[in-house]
């Protein structure tokens, strides 16, 4: 039994085919997906193209590349392809009556290779660990490469390609470990154009010494307001874990905690105004099951702090 497969940056969705007993009962009571030339659009790249109300696609705004290897839609090589841009990739189905999509598992690797993890991915994972072997998590003796396999696990179960994935792994390499732009160019060299754009769009500042604090963060959400897609999505799941670890430790420590940033003297007032304004671009930008744990998670490190998270200024 065949079905037809319908891909987007986090979720693979699967249609059964028409006549099937799972496909009769989806139908009943569904609505028509399809617009007039009969694509299903699975997933917008900007939040003003979604219904508010069902939250489908309506209109498709930006074309471009899918994925390394693939081509623009007008038939371009990838590398003409413009840099911000990226394409979904939709089925076309001629059914008069489509019927309900179901979300599948994307860890299931599929006829082209997708889910496959290959060679590329285990050199990252080495010169990760080289890069960052002497480094720890901000003030404590936890290894920093443990960060940097679980922001690139949580990119994998979001359902990241393996170029996301390398790039998880090294998001950080060239912030911290940039060396006058050797290590920009050592990516660039190892994994290709693709993996160190991604890079350097998740990379706050490569330049010592760094610009001040609040500068720095707000360049990096100007900048993540107009990168890919792909790297949204990873710089969420960098978020994510960083959020959680601060949670934990403030439950822990209380406001001694804030002695490790670079404001000390706030507390924590900076770190929450940085997340709830990182929120505000994420959930515009990325699927409700990318950014709910974020929010939860922000939203109670407000509460602990005893502020709400709306009613945090701006810093100075």
């Amino acid at each position: 039994m065949t079905s037809v497969r319908v891909y987007h940056p986090f979720i693979s969705l699967r249609r059964p085919p028409v006549g099937s007993a799972r496909a009769e009962a989806g139908s009943r009571g569904s609505t028509d997906r399809r617009d007039e030339d009969k694509t299903i659009f699975v997933h917008c790249v900007r939040a003003e193209n979604r219904d508010a109300n069902s939250g489908r696609c309506i209109r498709r705004r930006e074309a471009g590349c899918e994925r390394k290897g693939g081509t623009c839609e007008s038939g371009t090589p990838v590398a003409s392809c413009p840099p911000q841009s990226y394409v979904l990739r939709c089925a076309r189905s001629n059914l008069a009556n489509p019927t309900r999509l179901r979300v599948v598992s994307p860890k299931s690797s599929d006829v082209d290779g997708r889910g496959i993890l290959g060679p590329r991915f285990e050199g990252a994972l080495v010169y990760g660990a080289e890069l960052h072997r002497a480094q720890l998590r901000k003030g404590g003796l936890i290894p920093y490469v443990g960060h940097l396999l679980i922001v690139a696990g949580t990119v994998i179960e979001w359902g990241g390609d393996e170029d996301q994935a390398i790039a998880a792994i090294l998001h950080d390499a060239v912030e911290d470990q940039g060396h006058s732009g050797e290590t920009a160019a050592e990516i660039h060299r190892r994994f290709d154009g693709r993996v160190a754009e991604f890079v350097k769009g998740l990379s706050d500042a490569d330049e010592t010494p760094k610009p001040p604090w609040k500068q720095r963060k707000k360049a990096y959400m100007d900048k993540l307001r107009n990168e890919p897609i792909e790297v949204v999505l990873i710089s969420a799941a960098d978020k994510l874990h960083n959020s959680r670890a601060i949670l934990s430790d403030f439950i822990e420590e209380g406001d001694g905690l804030w002695q490790r940033f670079t404001i000390k003297d706030q507390g924590g007032l900076p770190q929450l105004w940085y997340y709830r304004e990182l929120l505000k671009i994420y959930e515009e930008r990325l699927p409700l099951r990318v950014t709910r744990d974020l929010r939860a998670v922000v939203e109670e490190l407000a509460a602990r702090v005893g502020r709400a998270l709306n009613d945090v200024a701006e810093p100075e």
